[in-house]
């Protein structure tokens, strides 16, 4: 249970950063126009995440981890988000965040279901992967080839008319979903809960074949695609019924906070967030219990970090010695005298 506790203070923080971001962006982008169901700045907002957030934190995540702590690629794979705190977990509470921001209070009542379903999986596997014993940098490795793809996806999708984003569009789409799914075999190479194997192999190849199917239609395969987005709603009409729906349909993408029934709306946000939290909470509790016995497990052997995980009263001379996890090279911690007892018998 070590970690669930930083683990709801980074995903509650970041979240709070989105839904502080929300407000920022609609301020910025103040165009009512919908696109896939969401409003332009949404996707606006996604592209930065992606482009200002994503990248640095993986990039500092792999770079400190290689050249600071010494870790080999196969190493990074097989460790725990116990065992990797710092940039690769804020990497993991941002992609939550990014989901999250969308839904609550609720998700918009435009957005498609796919994309509902979407967000649920991401978020869900999100706070999985903090819990899991094992392959936390195949889990990043996996959702940042995916964000990548995603980004060129967010572009084609607020840039319909450029031509030089189609071909970027679908050379990185395709090669993320090439990547993914090897990252996803990679995983079920790890030993974790069946449960979490399943969930990680079938979300990522489930995504990736949707993902490839709609690159496709793009191009004009199964029928074609149209990028058009939503025309803004008119802001004066005459006519009869004709300036009552654009009213109506301004006060749909309109937030409840500047509607006229504030109280009634910021009692359903605060239910809303109740609920979010609540949810939050058991499914991290849970996934605590899914995985508390193999990190005990891994906690009581040894430390891949290098680091005796027992307590002492006197300091103990630890050596790093070459194992294998599941196919992986990787370390354990090993006192001086049982490296020298296990010398001995050679």
């Amino acid at each position: 249970m070590a970690v669930v506790v930083p683990a709801l203070i980074g995903l509650t923080t970041t979240t709070a950063i989105g839904l502080t971001a929300n407000k920022v962006f609609e301020r910025l982008v103040p165009t009512k126009q919908l696109v896939a169901g969401f409003p332009r700045w949404r996707w606006v907002l996604s592209v930065f995440t992606q482009i200002f957030v994503f990248i640095p934190l993986v990039y500092l995540a792999w770079s400190h981890s290689s050249a600071v702590a010494g870790f080999s690629a196969s190493t990074w794979f097989s460790m725990s988000a116990a065992q990797l705190p710092g940039f690769e977990r804020w990497y993991v509470y941002a992609l939550f965040a990014s989901q999250s921001r969308d839904m609550i209070p609720r998700m918009p009542k435009t957005a498609g279901t796919i994309m509902i379903v979407h967000h649920w999986v991401v978020v869900i596997a999100s706070a999985l992967a903090l819990l899991a014993p094992q392959g936390f940098g195949i889990f990043i490795a996996g959702t940042f080839a995916l964000e990548l793809g995603s980004l060129t996806f967010n572009l084609r999708k607020l840039y319909p008319e450029s031509k030089w984003i189609v071909p970027l569009y679908q050379t990185v789409m395709t090669a993320s979903n090439i990547a993914a799914p090897y990252f996803g075999f990679l995983m079920l190479k790890m030993k974790l809960p069946l449960p979490l194997k399943a969930l990680f192999f079938v979300a990522d190849v489930g995504v990736c074949i949707g993902r490839q199917h709609h690159a496709l239609k793009d191009l004009g395969f199964f029928g074609g695609l149209s990028h058009a987005a939503e025309p803004e709603p008119a802001a004066d009409a005459s006519g009869d019924g004709v300036a009552r729906n654009a009213f109506k349909a301004a006060r749909r993408l309109t937030p409840c906070w500047d509607s006229a029934s504030r109280h009634s709306s910021s009692r359903r946000q605060r239910t809303h967030g109740a609920a979010w939290l609540c949810a939050s909470t058991a499914l991290l509790a849970f996934g605590g219990r899914l995985s508390e016995a193999p990190v005990r497990s891994l906690d009581r052997q040894h430390s891949l970090l290098g680091q005796p995980q027992w307590r002492s009263r006197q300091p103990v001379e630890v050596y790093l010695a070459p194992r294998t996890v599941s196919g992986w090279s990787s370390y354990m911690a090993m006192p001086k005298t049982q490296m020298n007892a296990r010398l001995s018998r050679r």
